[in-house]
């Protein structure tokens, strides 16, 4: 149920704005205050708007009446504009005419139009394509559902989110779109029984690491065992060390200790902490160039290439 003000406030609105279809080539912008909108961003959000045109999907523009007679400047809606023109048969678009005091009252606008609004995150739209049978959000949907897990549908603090929720919708998604529903069930699947009473551990970096190592056809039951036996965040701090050192991302060298294989370090490299916490390279007096899963640094020609110092693997 929406909120009302108990006591309307009064104010002065100026004068009252006029709706209107505005012809496409009437309409000018401003590059002084306006952002630019030929970027990759830009052109991939007007193609996007093309692509899935309708009038229903479709806001009026926000334009004030130009120094050249018969002519608007665009306050709000460069990217529809664009859109527009693209589309065959459209040569005017609806628009809400507003009167303004010259470059900076426009500019005043802009930034107003552009700060005055509560940013829709992902998670209502989220809810909101599942609602219009978006077959990717549905997908999502199917896939938590049917291994237990729960996405928030707004944003939770990390110190908040229950046992079983996650947030990484967007890793989810793409979980789905590299390795198919049944590998992304199946790893969100193991995080919800590894950490069945510990919340906050079904974190991102570990839903691409585990769906990754079950691609690789592992074990489920010895992988959610060797997941269990850490809590996510011990996990990733692991993996930042030895990724520093090793050259690699932290969700390969997730994937390699959930896999149970050693990882080649450069010669005479080994991780190492500061007293600041901050990752750092010590050099050894001895050549160590290799690291177990477990994350013992060891000299090949001593211990061997398949035996662990620390873990005997």
């Amino acid at each position: 149920m929406t909120e009302n003000c108990a006591d309307p406030v009064a104010v002065d609105p100026g004068a009252r704005p006029e709706l209107a279809w505005i012809p496409l080539d009437v309409l000018d912008v401003d590059d002084r205050y306006q952002r630019e909108i030929d970027t990759r961003a830009g052109r991939r959000v007007i193609a996007r708007m093309v692509a899935e045109f309708a009038w229903r999907r479709f806001s009026p523009l926000i334009v004030t009446p130009s120094d050249v007679e018969g002519r608007y400047m665009v306050l709000d809606g460069q990217h529809k504009a664009a859109a527009a023109r693209q589309i065959a048969g459209i040569d005017s678009v609806p628009a809400m005419i507003v009167q303004t005091e010259g470059l900076s009252d426009q500019a005043e606008s802009f930034v107003s139009l552009n700060n005055d609004r509560v940013r829709v995150h992902q998670y209502a739209l989220h809810r909101a394509r599942v609602a219009a049978g978006d077959p990717d959000a549905v997908a999502i949907d199917r896939v938590c559902a049917a291994a237990g897990v729960t996405v928030p549908a707004y944003p939770v603090p990390a110190n908040k989110i229950a046992a079983g929720e996650t947030m990484a919708l967007r890793v989810i998604g793409q979980m789905i779109r590299t390795h198919g529903e049944e590998i992304a069930q199946r790893g969100l699947t193991l995080l919800a029984e590894a950490y069945r009473d510990r919340p906050g551990n079904i974190r991102a970096s570990l839903i691409k690491a585990v769906c990754a190592t079950l691609a690789a056809s592992i074990s489920p039951a010895e992988l959610r065992d060797r997941v269990a036996a850490k809590t996510a965040v011990a996990w990733e701090h692991e993996a930042q060390r030895v990724a520093a050192v090793a050259g690699m991302t932290v969700v390969a060298a997730l994937t390699a200790a959930f896999k149970g294989k050693a990882i080649e370090l450069p010669p005479e490299n080994v991780p190492a902490v500061t007293d600041g916490g901050r990752r750092a390279v010590q050099k050894l007096p001895f050549s160590v160039n290799r690291i177990c899963s477990c994350g013992a640094a060891f000299k090949t020609d001593v211990v061997g290439l398949e035996t662990c110092m620390r873990c005997s693997a």
